[in-house]
């Protein structure tokens, strides 16, 4: 086998083996608030037009709750994080009303710096699962960091 063949076949397989989202971070409108000692940061997301996804609970052993979660990270602690500004939509599924996550939503964060430090870097991951109104598609994990100034 010809090893240029071998590097198109890998080239391709990397281009197009990469998983499109469902959803986006918008970082342009990341609130950030500081209190005394803890910081509140407001993290906006995008559902994209004529899909859906799961709920942070699910009441269907079938379906997959979106979760947000972060990095370990030593500098920081996690105080709480809830997410807010809901957009619902209700959907059928086997003749069975379930309610969901469309266009946006938000998720409030509390942290609290565990150092003094001026700057550090808060790196999470939304896990969700997507629908449409036809079929749902393979869980996916959104990756973003977002620079956080004390």
């Amino acid at each position: 086998m010809n090893y240029f063949n071998v590097f198109i076949f890998f080239v391709f397989s990397f281009l197009y083996g990469q998983e499109n989202h469902f959803v986006k971070f918008i970082s342009d409108d990341v609130h950030i608030i500081q209190e005394s000692n803890q910081t509140i940061i407001t993290l906006p997301f995008e559902i994209l037009e004529g899909y859906h996804i799961q709920l942070e609970k699910v009441e269907d052993e079938n379906l997959l709750a979106t979760k947000l979660d972060f990095e370990n990270q030593p500098d920081i602690e996690i105080i709480y994080k809830q997410f807010t500004s809901l957009q619902y939509k209700t959907v059928v599924l086997d003749k069975k009303e379930f309610q969901v996550l469309d266009d946006s939503f938000k998720v409030k964060v509390k942290i609290k710096f565990q150092k003094e430090r001026n700057q550090i870097e808060l790196t999470g991951k939304l896990f969700y699962q997507t629908c449409d109104d036809f079929k749902c598609y393979f869980p996916r994990e959104l990756t973003f960091t977002i620079p956080i100034k004390k």
